[in-house]
């Protein structure tokens, strides 16, 4: 099974709660949907409620694997979540590319 990893997603405090986080996590679902990739993992900071909120309201659940990292000498503790992202080719939908993005970015 094809897994992918989604290493970073930050938005400026500031610019929160705008829907911007959202499209960049759509548009990085895509990109993996496209090259049929089946599964994206990332790792969220344990403390960290809302962006823990943000991505299980997105589909993703903690795994179950966790990880210790020091950031500017700070221990911190890590979740890994986990999300599927492509169930195989779809048939019997008359236009199955509507509102999905290819690998280059434009619109189907």
């Amino acid at each position: 099974m094809r897994t992918g990893e989604i290493n970073a997603l930050y938005v400026r405090p500031g610019l929160t709660g705008r829907g911007i986080g959202r499209g960049l996590l759509d548009e990085a679902h895509a990109l993996l949907e496209s090259q049929e990739f089946r599964a994206v993992l990332l790792w969220v900071l344990a403390d960290n409620q809302g962006a823990r909120r943000f991505y299980e309201r997105a589909g993703y659940r903690a795994d179950g694997h966790t990880q210790a990292d020091v950031y500017d000498g700070v221990a911190v503790s890590e979740l890994r979540y986990r999300r599927a992202c492509w169930s195989g080719p779809r048939t019997g939908v008359a236009d199955s590319t509507v509102g999905h993005t290819d690998a280059s970015g434009s619109a189907r």
